[in-house]
């Protein structure tokens, strides 16, 4: 009786080992594929994240270029006007020089 019932005992230590092992693997495929997903969550996150920033970049150099074009132009024609202005007051001065002769 005393050894059915350890042979019993044994047996239901190793169905429990049994189970627990399957258990653990089980667990640990579950993690396994949770982990994979959160992973790729990550990996797509920042691939948008890298392609928005790079669009915004791309965007902001373009109004730089923009700008610095515009600016250019500006200084441009204020050098324009400035050489007028000043042959201008130049063709004055003379004019005012032979009213006075």
């Amino acid at each position: 009786m005393k050894k059915r019932v350890r042979n019993s005992i044994g047996q239901e230590k190793e169905k429990g080992d049994r189970v627990c092992a399957e258990e653990l693997v089980a667990a640990k495929e579950r993690h396994e594929k949770d982990l994979a997903a959160v992973r790729a969550d990550f990996e797509h996150s920042a691939v948008t994240a890298k392609a928005t920033f790079d669009r915004e970049l791309a965007n902001r150099d373009a109004r730089i270029t923009q700008l610095e074009n515009s600016l250019n132009a500006v200084v441009r024609d204020k050098n324009s006007y400035s050489e007028q202005a000043q042959i201008r007051q130049a063709e004055v001065e003379s004019s005012q020089s032979h009213l006075q002769l």
